[in-house]
């Protein structure tokens, strides 16, 4: 079982500028702007399974249910998450082999803290950058 955290991120850029950040745009003439992004980790009781989604995995991504648990119920503090479309979550996170190397795992909430695991592949360069910068924002070493 993992705790529902929010992770807090905040932002204040002095200089005009446009930007878009998670789907809102702003804009900016020399002032002072604080925005503040809060992300938040998903609580994982379970991960449901059936034949389709873990013959899917394998035979497309050649990943296992193994590999796919231990990302999703390691520890929330490694886990990043964002929202994909239909209502689906993207989680990327760290292996626990001691590889480092990162997963992604597309997940649909099946209940209160149950999810249908739709996907799980190496993550692409985006992805990984993401990830990183999630990572280094957060102050992890």
């Amino acid at each position: 079982m993992r705790n529902y955290k929010l992770n807090l991120i905040k932002l204040t850029i002095v200089k005009r500028f446009t930007a878009t950040i998670q789907g809102f745009r702003c804009d900016c003439h020399d002032t002072l702007l604080d925005i503040v992004l809060l992300k938040s980790t998903i609580e994982i009781r379970s991960l449901a399974w059936d034949q389709e989604n873990e013959a899917h995995i394998w035979e497309r991504h050649h990943r296992t249910r193994a590999e796919v648990e231990e990302v999703c119920l390691s520890d929330p503090n490694q886990l990043y998450t964002e929202d994909t479309h239909d209502n689906r979550l993207r989680i990327i996170g760290p292996r626990q082999d001691g590889s480092g190397r990162l997963l992604v795992i597309i997940v649909g909430a099946e209940g209160e803290g149950v999810y249908y695991v739709v996907t799980a592949n190496p993550p692409n360069r985006q992805e990984i950058r993401r990830y990183n910068a999630w990572k280094a924002g957060k102050g992890h070493e």
